[in-house]
């Protein structure tokens, strides 16, 4: 299942895109709650709950940042490749419990359940490390 969350800002005219972030996770509610935080940064927020549209949405919508759940079903950085959109591998962080352990270091991580406050500022770090890494 795909959708914008409700409030959600849509994508301008490519002059304009503005910033946007995909959101997977099979919790509904959890990408409600994550779409609300991203959108307060006035950034537009895409979520999918399955990993098609995952990938369906990270084609239409060129996300700048992709915040997906580490057990996503249907959702392998393998997809990506073979959707041709390698070039998310690079703009992704796990959404993940915070008890879980041996995650890969070198991929960012944001724990849930989570501190508003502190997810705000994980994502504006994370979208501005996007910009930095080009």
């Amino acid at each position: 299942m795909l959708f914008v969350p409700q409030g959600t800002r849509h994508a301008g005219t490519p002059q304009t895109r503005q910033r946007s972030v995909l959101i997977c996770d099979p919790s509904r509610a959890l990408c409600r709650t994550i779409a609300q935080i991203v959108n307060g940064l006035g950034v537009q927020a895409v979520a999918a709950t399955d990993g098609s549209a995952a990938i369906r949405l990270g084609a239409m919508h060129a996300p700048d940042l992709v915040l997906h759940a580490e057990n996503m079903p249907g959702l392998r950085a393998m997809d990506f490749l073979d959707a041709g959109l390698g070039h998310l591998l690079n703009r992704r962080a796990l959404l993940v419990d915070r008890r879980a352990r041996g995650l890969p270091r070198w991929l960012p991580v944001i724990k849930t359940p989570l501190e508003i406050s502190r997810c705000q500022r994980e994502i504006v770090e994370l979208l501005h490390s996007m910009d930095q890494s080009g």
